[in-house]
C-alpha cells in the first residue's frame, strides 16, 4: 500500500471531510470536490473569498470528462505533450458545486502523477479540490513542516509522508470552446 491510511483518508473524504496531503507541486487541502460543505470548510480554512474557483485533480481522461461540458480535442494534445504539471482551464463544468468553479463556471482540471493523490482518487472515485495548504496570500508549502498550525490543527486528516514537492507552480493554460488559447503561467 502507498501510504498506510488510505482508507481512513477516503472514509473521511466521503464523509465530507478536508484532508492535508502532497501533491505533486506543493501540499494542498483537500476534500470531495462534489461536496458543497466540505468545499465551504476549506473556504473558511484559507480565509479566502471565491472568485476564481478551485483546482480540482482528476486521476485519468475519463474521470475529467465527467466534470467538463466540452473538452477540446486540444487539451488531451497539451496533456500528452507536457513534461510537467499541467492545470487547463475548460470553458464550462458539469456535475460540480458552483462554487468550486469560476464566476463564470469555468473548471481548472489536473491530471495528477502524484502516486499518493492517484491512490486517494481511484479510492474517492471523484476529483478532490487541490488548493495550496496555507492561508489566503501567505506562502504555499513545499512540505508538511511548513504548513501552518493553524492550518493543520484545523483539518480533519493528515496524509502521513515526508514527500516534498517541487514548490514549482504547475503550467495554467485557459481553453475556449471556440479553439482560443491563453497562457496564464507557462
Amino acid at each position: 500500500m502507498l501510504f498506510k491510511n488510505l482508507d481512513a483518508a477516503c472514509s473521511i473524504l466521503k464523509n465530507g471531510g478536508v484532508i492535508l496531503y502532497p501533491t505533486q507541486t506543493l501540499w494542498a487541502l483537500g476534500c470531495d470536490a462534489t461536496n458543497l460543505k466540505a468545499v465551504e470548510k476549506i473556504m473558511a480554512l484559507k480565509k479566502r473569498k471565491n472568485k476564481n474557483g478551485f483546482v480540482c485533480i482528476v486521476d485519468s481522461l475519463k474521470m475529467r470528462d465527467a466534470y467538463v461540458e466540452n473538452v477540446p480535442q486540444l487539451a488531451d494534445d497539451i496533456i500528452a505533450c507536457s513534461h510537467k504539471p499541467t492545470t487547463i482551464i475548460y470553458q464550462k463544468s458539469i456535475n460540480l458545486p458552483s462554487i468550486v468553479c469560476g464566476e463564470d463556471q469555468s473548471i481548472a482540471i489536473r491530471i495528477t502523477q502524484n502516486k499518493i493523490s492517484q491512490a486517494l482518487l481511484k479510492a474517492l472515485k471523484r476529483p478532490l479540490i487541490s488548493t495550496s495548504a496555507n492561508t489566503s496570500g501567505e506562502k504555499p508549502p513545499k512540505q508538511l513542516s511548513e504548513v501552518s498550525e493553524q492550518i493543520s490543527s484545523n483539518v480533519d486528516f493528515i496524509v502521513s509522508s515526508d514527500f516534498v514537492s517541487s514548490g514549482k507552480a504547475s503550467s495554467l493554460i485557459a481553453l475556449k470552446d471556440n479553439g482560443e488559447i491563453k497562457i496564464i503561467r507557462p
